[in-house]
This record gives structure tokens, sequence and C-alpha cells, in this order.
């Protein structure tokens, strides 16, 4: 099934259903890691884990010098597809239970290290999308304290005040000085 569309699309991701087995007690982590994946892409992936994949050699040899050594193929591979507005097709498929030995990802040891890979992703692809909310959550926090301590005390520029919106202006700086490095990286390696 996913063969037959190889030919259409840069990526084709085998989606496991909801009648596929599933191991339920990681269930909750890859539901967050998937929704985290989702908000920093703009996109909706409904299998991030799936290693059910074809690509287009072209493409993919693209971004081979991104992929990690062994772990989180799946996940690197969909998210740079992904932000680099590749045509990623997915494909429903049915999964029985494993039979023979475990799965060897740690639920708590992996699901940081595939949260951690996915914000470095998106900061290699995309670093506004994680500069600029941090940026702004802090110089609103500023004013917000400014306002409440006005309101409750006095008009007053605290030291903290002045912290949070020095360190936000400095975050969103970053954020414009990551995205230059992020653009000179994608020239260089397209």
């Amino acid at each position: 099934m996913v063969a037959s569309h190889a030919h259409q699309y840069d990526m084709v991701v085998g989606t496991r259903s909801k009648e596929s087995s599933r191991d339920w007690l990681r269930m909750p982590g890859k539901t967050i890691l998937g929704w985290f994946a989702n908000l920093l892409t703009h996109r909706r992936i409904p299998d991030l884990n799936s290693g059910l994949r074809s690509f287009r050699l072209s493409t993919i040899r693209k971004y081979l010098h991104l992929m990690p050594d062994g772990f989180s193929f799946s996940t690197t591979s969909s998210i740079a597809m992904l932000r680099m507005g590749h045509a990623v097709h997915y494909v429903p498929i049915s999964v029985r239970r494993r039979d023979g030995r475990k799965s060897t990802v740690k639920m708590f040891r992996d699901g940081f290290r595939v949260l951690m890979l996915i914000l470095n992703l998106t900061v290699l692809f995309n670093p506004m999308r994680v500069f600029i909310p941090l940026a702004s959550f802090l110089m609103l926090s500023s004013l917000l304290y400014f306002v409440a301590y006005a309101l409750l005390e006095r008009v007053h520029i605290t030291a903290s005040m002045v912290m949070l919106f020095i360190t936000g202006f400095l975050t969103f700086c970053l954020g414009i000085i990551c995205e230059q490095v992020s653009a000179i990286r994608r020239e260089i390696h397209s």
C-alpha cells in the first residue's frame, strides 16, 4: 500500500490505524510528543513514530546529515520533510501485537530525547517558531508584573520587571540570529 504511492510523493508513511495494536502505557507520552510536533511544524502528523515509510531518494539524501544514528530517524525525517515543504502522504495500515522481543524504547529517557530532538529540529528549520512565543511570554510577563505592581503598590519599575523585559528582548534577538544561521545552513545543503 505504501509503495503504491511512493512515485507520487517525496515521503509516504504508513499510519497505524485505531484498530492496530498499541502499548497503552506509552500513549500519553506519544500523544504529548505528537501534539508538540504538530504545534511546531504547523501540520498534523498522524503517526510521528511509524517506521514504515518510503522516500524519494533524491529528496531524503538532502537531509541525511541531520539524521541521528539509529534512534528517531522517523521523527527527524517527518519534521525535516514537513518543514521544508515536501509532499508527504499518509496511508492507513494495520499493525498486529509485537511477538518476540520487547521494544528497546524506554518511556521517560527516550521520550525526553525525542522532545529535545523535535525542539532542536524546529530551531534548525524554523527558529522563530520557538523564540517568538518565548520572548513574547517574557516581555508580556514583565508588562503584567508592572501593571499588577502599579495597581497593588505604586507605579514603580523594579529590577525584576527590567530583567524580564531584557531577557525577552534578548531571546527575540537570539531568535533572529538563529533564523539567519538556519537560513544559511538550509542554503548550503540545498
